[in-house]
């Protein structure tokens, strides 16, 4: 196992929260480091206090909430609901982090700009370090089972922060009916590259109208290995499907004017249930249009 300096972790974390914009970086930064290394002993907001203080000694339980809401807010975790069969593992404070190296990506090359060539790479190491960390506690899927499911609370960003891992790890199929809703601008529009980048072909449905321009140039960039269609009839029905391994099933929260898209949805690790969506899926990308 690799050894994971909480405090050197929680720095390197706190300084790329705060360069993203996101409130309470510290507090962000404590409880994201703290659950990822803890889990799956993490049962209370009590154990993960008690957790957190082992970096931040004077931290209260307040600002360690608010920063866990910015989590949240951000797509940096997701908020297990309903657990099932895993209640007694997840206890009362479930959360599921994304992969730690995925976050850190997402303010790499302002850090560069920011810290000498050292400084910078001695914090990735960090984040590579709780990455490995965070795929031992996590699993195969990151999600913390390797079977059954769980229903979650849970943004856009979340869930390409998760196919984004999971294609790294073996290159994967990727189904997506999304909305138009700023699906076609940074960040999702990176992720959509780096997504493609880890070698699986994607099918994407939109819901509602989209500037058809950046879609024809990422199908382009992507040299057949992504294809869009849109919808005649659109709906806050959210699917997510990689390969036969892994199925979100969820329905926006509206309003639609909220600073990050929220969502309640289920994500199967069971095939039947998976096979189910993807007829589901087909039957939608049968009814849609060609852009």
């Amino acid at each position: 196992m690799v050894k994971v300096n909480l405090l050197e972790t929680k720095v390197a974390f706190q300084t790329l929260f705060d360069l993203l914009g996101i409130g309470w970086p510290t507090e962000a930064a404590t409880y994201y480091v703290s659950y990822t290394t803890a889990f799956p002993n993490i049962k209370t907001f009590a154990r993960l206090h008690r957790e957190a203080r082992k970096s931040v000694q004077s931290i209260t339980a307040a600002p360690l909430r608010r920063g866990r809401d910015q989590l949240l807010t951000y797509g940096f975790m997701a908020k297990v609901l309903f657990p099932y069969e895993a209640k007694d593992y997840f206890g009362t404070e479930g959360y599921i982090p994304a992969d730690p190296l995925v976050v850190w990506e997402e303010g790499e090359e302002k850090l560069k700009k920011e810290f000498s060539p050292d400084m910078f790479q001695s914090m990735r190491m960090c984040a590579e370090q709780l990455s490995h960390t965070y795929n031992e506690n996590f699993g195969e899927y990151g999600i913390g089972i390797e079977e059954g499911k769980l229903t979650l609370y849970y943004s856009g960003m979340w869930v390409a922060f998760l196919i984004l891992n999971l294609c790294r790890k073996k290159p994967r199929n990727v189904s997506l009916w999304i909305s138009g809703f700023r699906s076609f601008s940074d960040p999702l529009l990176r992720h959509y590259r780096n997504m493609t980048r880890a070698g699986p072909y994607v099918r994407m449905v939109v819901d509602g109208r989209i500037d058809p321009e950046p879609v024809r140039k990422l199908e382009e960039e992507c040299e057949g290995r992504w294809e869009t269609k849109i919808s005649p009839v659109g709906t806050t029905r959210r699917m997510a499907l990689v390969d036969d391994v892994l199925a979100i099933d969820g329905v926006r929260i509206l309003p639609l004017k909220t600073a990050m898209p929220a969502y309640i949805g289920t994500v199967y690790l069971e095939k039947d249930s998976i096979a189910t969506l993807k007829d589901n899926f087909d039957g939608r990308w049968g009814m849609a249009k060609q852009l």
